[in-house]
């Protein structure tokens, strides 16, 4: 947030002499804010019904790791609320085409009713963001680092 403060400062400095690179459109400058108000307003909006996985962290969620069990060879992730109104739900139209099979690893950022916002890393390392049923993923259950773990003794 500061850095979008600073940024926005940057905005509307006057340049000293004409040969400066500065944009001297008023369009920067509101641009930036525009970005402030959406930045100010993206924390209650992923929390209604909307999982962006690591984007949406607002209130530090509780992260954990998590496996697709076994219950059905394919489990769909299930579309956003700004994606279908309704959503997510078990409904049809809320099923997107991608799926995840099972001994599938997602990390777990919150869960919203029966659904679990999961990141899932493919092997290309691209990360790919939504909601999951909750009852398709069994968390992992880890404990915290000791001392001995980060020094590698």
């Amino acid at each position: 947030m500061t850095r979008l403060l600073s940024l926005i400062a940057l905005a509307f400095r006057i340049p000293r002499k004409p040969s400066d690179n500065c944009v001297r459109t008023p369009l920067l400058p509101l641009m930036l804010a525009n970005g402030l108000i959406l930045a100010m307003t993206f924390p209650s909006y992923a929390e209604d019904g909307n999982c962006f996985g690591f984007q949406s962290l607002a209130g530090n969620p509780e992260l954990s790791l998590g496996r697709i069990n076994a219950r059905s060879p394919r489990t769909y992730f299930v579309a956003n609320r700004a994606e279908a109104g309704d959503c997510p739900s078990a409904a049809a139209k809320c099923r997107k085409p991608s799926y995840l099979a099972p001994g599938d690893r997602v990390i777990v950022s919150r869960a919203n009713g029966a659904f679990a916002c999961v990141d899932f890393i493919d092997a290309k390392r691209i990360p790919h963001p939504g909601w999951l049923p909750a009852g398709a993923v069994d968390r992992e259950v880890t404990s915290p680092p000791t001392l001995t773990d980060w020094s590698g003794a």
